[in-house]
């Protein structure tokens, strides 16, 4: 079993403040207060939340960040004041101006330091966060948390939680006969005509917790992207994921024949050139394979903190790229990761440098963040308009 990383507190310093009372909390808490100097390389964040009882203690979470720092929670504790004669939660951090991030508390009834130790605990009190900025849009209880420096994702960082699709989306449960388990697909048609198709893995959870499609229908509307189809799909059970992407080889077949007889049932027409495969994490590593060895199938993936390491610590998927000889298959990688990941931005460092010396098309990048969706969200629209401009001609 892996352990923790050395703490990410590095990266994240909580301020000393004395002038409590002379700050708006009630606005802060609206909206957190951010001090930017624009030739530093961070910018201070402040935030406040009122009490809601008299033992509540809150726990400043900043996802990816937190998370490996659970194992010494104490310097996201956020202090418990008396401002205008109520009890209120507030903290200042200094954090890295170019942080994209999701952004919340975890409240606690008291003070528990070891409430990070055993990871079912944590992993359930992460399930109760509250989000930063309640009344804007929230991706797994989290606010986006979008600082000064942080590359612009106008389509993603303030998605309007009210939105009416303007596209209709198709949902579709069937038990695979590739895979012999419940599978769940849904098809999202643009409201104008597409010739794209993406594939988009962990369906269930773009499709209903990090609100992707109001994204992308922002981006297809001011023409960011071309109009795409969307195939989202993901197992029914979350206890199948591995099996899913874990096998880049039935994945294809699956898309291949059950994906594909879907699309064509609906009149969609498919072309491997105008399709791009979207994957994060294990989702990354079934797209980084797929792209490579099914390039009849797709030619274009978005590869996303690719988990290159799976099943046993071989790597064999940057063997293969690197020992591939024959790479005149016009695929085109988007490849991103984030500088913060805790685990994985070694073997995807390696896997950027792989694509440039065997000169596939690609465009590889670390963002200041995690391995997190509000930063994979702004990925896949900043990939499928690269690839859209990059990729080889049909």
């Amino acid at each position: 079993m892996s352990t923790l990383p050395k703490q990410a507190t590095e990266h994240v310093k909580r301020l000393i403040r004395s002038d409590w009372d002379a700050l708006d909390l009630a606005e802060i808490e609206k909206s957190p207060l951010i001090s930017d100097d624009a030739g530093a390389e961070t910018v201070a964040l402040t935030v406040a939340r009122k009490a809601r009882t008299t033992d509540e203690r809150l726990i400043f979470n900043l996802d990816t960040l937190t998370h490996v720092s659970r194992l010494d929670l104490e310097p996201f504790l956020l202090e418990k004041i008396t401002w205008r004669g109520e009890a209120w939660h507030v903290g200042s951090f200094l954090l890295p101006r170019e942080l994209r991030c999701g952004a919340g508390f975890l409240p606690m009834q008291g003070w528990d330091p070891s409430i990070g130790q055993d990871r079912a605990t944590w992993k359930k009190k992460m399930s109760e966060s509250i989000p930063l900025q309640p009344l804007k849009e929230t991706s797994f209880g989290l606010s986006v948390l979008a600082l000064p420096g942080a590359t612009p994702s106008p389509h993603t960082d303030e998605v309007d939680p009210t939105y009416l699709l303007q596209g209709s989306v198709e949902e579709i449960s069937f038990t695979s006969t590739t895979f012999d388990i419940p599978m769940k697909v849904a098809v999202y048609t643009p409201p104008r005509p597409a010739e794209d198709i993406a594939f988009i893995s962990d369906g269930q959870i773009c499709l209903n917790d990090v609100s992707l499609l109001p994204a992308l229908e922002s981006a297809q509307t001011d023409g960011t992207i071309p109009p795409t189809t969307c195939v989202f799909f993901a197992p029914a059970a979350a206890k199948d994921r591995s099996r899913v992407l874990g096998d880049p080889d039935k994945l294809a077949g699956f898309l291949r024949t059950e994906v594909l007889e879907i699309l064509r049932d609906r009149s969609i027409a498919h072309t491997a050139e105008s399709t791009t495969i979207v994957g994060a994490s294990l989702g990354g590593f079934a797209a980084a394979n797929i792209v490579l060895d099914a390039p009849d199938l797709v030619k274009n993936a978005i590869v996303q903190s690719a988990a290159l390491w799976w099943p046993d610590r071989e790597f064999e998927t940057l063997a293969k790229y690197r020992e591939t000889q024959d790479f005149d298959l016009g695929i085109t990688i988007f490849h991103e990761v984030g500088s913060l990941e805790p685990y994985l931005l070694h073997e995807n460092r390696e896997f950027a440098q792989i694509l440039q010396e065997r000169q596939i098309t690609h465009l590889s990048r670390e963002y200041c963040g995690g391995h997190d969706y509000v930063c994979w969200r702004a990925g896949i629209i900043d990939g499928l308009a690269w690839i859209a401009a990059n990729r080889s001609p049909a």
